[in-house]
């Protein structure tokens, strides 16, 4: 699922480096960045939202100086300061416009910027005049990645005469869910009221948490249990389950440090296990 959350985008027009509050540290510059050519400049916009989920596509438009029609363009990019990649190209138009697009990666920041070489100038079949690099300013965008709970380790847990959190394979309705987070028992019966839970630390990071909450298909008949999110201690019901189809939950965890994720049979004496299919968050940073 993508989450795309509008933001105003400065664009930056120029040559060399950005100026200005925002701009990255300058380890995040090219290290073999051209310098500025004056009289002939390449401008970059950003078309899309200012943030991404990484592995998503983000598009730009530039413009350019009359000289640099129909020069190749290519588009750059930077993940958290580090070198410049090329990640796209494109060709200046006759109205000296462009459209271009990369992949954003990682993360946290991804910096952008495009960078074109004017035409060499020949005589006689001879190059007497090499062209030169001009090069846009930098265009910043947050990139946003899901992380697996179950790949996380949590900071606090509860088990209860016999129920115990579980991080791995549930498969429900049907459905395998390979990184679960999931509680109940299989060495004694889960029995009603007695919960179990995993609590993570966010870090303040994240955006959205999701899941698919169900019953294990190899439980008893008649396992039954409700499960609940709990955000910096408020909790809150998201779904009571039996043995069948599983189903999405979605919750805003936005400005949130603490995340737990519990499981309360209802039945009594079954042995099974229930909990959150694939249980992940959406992060800015790692949590």
């Amino acid at each position: 699922m993508r989450v795309m959350l509008k933001a105003a985008v400065a664009v930056v027009v120029g040559l060399g480096a950005l100026a200005g509050p925002g701009a990255p540290p300058s380890s995040a510059a090219a290290p073999d960045a051209p310098p500025a050519r004056q009289g002939q400049r390449i401008s970059l916009t950003l078309t899309s939202a200012g943030e991404a989920v990484t592995g998503d596509a983000v598009t730009f438009a530039g413009s350019a100086t009359k000289k640099l029609r129909g020069r190749k363009v290519r588009l750059l990019r930077s993940v958290g300061g580090g070198a410049w990649v090329e990640v796209g190209k494109a060709r200046i138009q006759r109205d000296r416009t462009f459209t271009i697009q990369g992949v954003a990666s990682g993360v946290g920041a991804n910096a952008w910027q495009v960078r074109a070489k004017t035409k060499p100038v020949k005589r006689n079949g001879r190059t007497v005049k090499k062209g030169r690099a001009v090069t846009s300013g930098i265009v910043q965008t947050t990139v946003l990645q899901w992380f697996f709970l179950s790949d996380r380790a949590w900071v606090d847990s509860k088990d209860e005469a016999g129920s115990y959190p579980f991080r791995g394979s549930m498969t429900s309705g049907g459905t395998a869910f390979t990184r679960s987070i999931s509680f109940g028992s299989y060495t004694s019966a889960w029995d009603w009221e007695r919960a179990s839970w995993a609590e993570y630390n966010l870090g303040y990071h994240c955006r959205r948490f999701e899941a698919s909450i169900g019953i294990s298909d190899t439980s008893a008949t008649g396992t039954d249990a409700t499960f609940f999110v709990s955000l910096d201690g408020a909790r809150r019901s998201v779904g009571r389950k039996v043995l069948g189809a599983p189903s999405p939950v979605g919750v805003d965890v936005a400005g949130v440090l603490s995340l737990r994720l519990e499981g309360v049979p209802n039945s009594q004496d079954r042995y099974g296990r229930g909990g959150f299919g694939d249980a992940r968050v959406l992060c800015a940073a790692q949590p």
